[in-house]
């Protein structure tokens, strides 16, 4: 069977040979997704890859983790680490070259077009049932990048307001650029782009499964979809929506709390998480990579310790509380007796979404 190439994994290929014209010729940075994407199977493939982009560094992996609790409250935690673009973000004085913010954009969007992508080839799926969980799994993808964009680019949701200012630039055609179009279109308004995700959300709750089984459970499911919808509601102060929703995924008895409040991020696919993304050792290894343990971890061998948690914040729990118990601790490692977040302390460890 011939190697198939899929648009998450873009580049050039170059022929080598002893005659020069082989070598004179026009590099390639797109391929045509009509032609990678023909079956089923390349299409599922495609789907599969997206969540690589969504559990790296740049997306899941680490910034829309670390980079919402820098922009939070300055009382909370503190980043120390040598990477002056996350210290930009904490002190609230970002430069328009900021590593992160192009970063975490970019990604999203290189996710968002392969969801273009696919949605665009679903015509060549023949099960017909197959071709509606495909075109909810890639809304929903789509979806879930245009609410972290937008909440990272944009105001905030005005309850009270027409939310008719920028926004970010909403692409819903497929394009073969691996670059994407998103550099190319003006933004859209705030109001569209919620009205969007909420439009795409909705259609993958509709169309997801209950549940994938084995090597594909890391996979959004309909619930997956109503807890994102019901993200959303809350960021539009639509609480009753949220509620309705919430209440859905309770009392399909799926999921239930974990005995132990530090289980949800040290095991994987506990009772209580409904959708999760995870690095392996191989992902993430080492003190000088990428990735949520390297940042917050203080621990003999892992971790640089980058992100310490002050001591306003502690001191909202009481002693006896599990989030401050088992939530955090003493570091021992790189920059060792500092408070430090408990969650991430391995580098092989899962990162959940919801």
């Amino acid at each position: 069977m011939r190697n198939k190439i899929y648009l998450i994994s873009l580049f050039t290929a170059f022929l080598f040979g002893s005659c020069v014209k082989n070598l004179d010729i026009n590099p390639e940075q797109n391929i045509d997704a009509s032609v990678a994407l023909e079956n089923a199977e390349d299409i599922r493939s495609a789907l599969i890859g997206t969540y690589a982009i969504l559990h790296g560094g740049a997306l899941y992996g680490t910034n829309l983790n670390l980079v919402p609790e820098l922009m939070g409250s300055e009382d909370y935690c503190q980043w120390r680490g040598t990477f002056q673009s996350f210290r930009q973000i904490m002190n609230k004085g970002m430069y328009v070259d900021n590593a992160e913010a192009s970063r975490t954009w970019i990604a999203a969007y290189r996710a968002i077009n392969v969801s273009n992508n696919i949605i665009a080839n679903l015509n060549k799926v023949e099960d017909e049932d197959l071709r509606k969980e495909f075109e909810g799994e890639a809304k929903f993808l789509r979806g879930a990048m245009y609410f972290e964009l937008i909440r990272l680019y944009a105001k905030p949701w005005d309850n009270t307001g027409t939310n008719d200012g920028a926004g970010v630039p909403l692409i819903l055609t497929a394009s073969n650029d691996e670059t994407t179009a998103s550099v190319k279109k003006g933004r859209d308004n705030i109001n569209a782009v919620y009205t969007q995700i909420l439009n795409d959300l909705k259609d993958a709750e509709k169309n997801l499964p209950e549940s994938f089984d084995g090597s594909e459970r890391f996979r959004a499911t309909t619930y997956t979809a109503k807890a994102f919808l019901v993200r959303v509601y809350l960021q539009q102060s639509k609480f009753a929506e949220a509620l309705a929703l919430a209440n859905e995924i309770i009392e399909s008895k799926v999921f239930r709390l974990n005995p132990a409040i530090a289980a949800t991020f040290s095991n994987k696919f506990t009772n209580e998480t409904i959708m999760e993304l995870y690095n392996n050792d191989q992902n993430n290894a080492g003190e000088s990579n990428d990735g949520l343990t390297t940042f917050y971890a203080s621990l003999s061998g892992i971790g640089r310790s980058d992100i310490r948690i002050l001591a306003p914040f502690t001191d909202k729990y009481e002693a006896t509380d599990e989030r401050l118990t088992e939530l955090t601790y003493e570091g021992v490692g790189r920059r060792s007796g500092s408070t430090q977040c408990g969650k991430w302390k391995a580098y092989g460890q899962k990162y959940s979404c919801n």
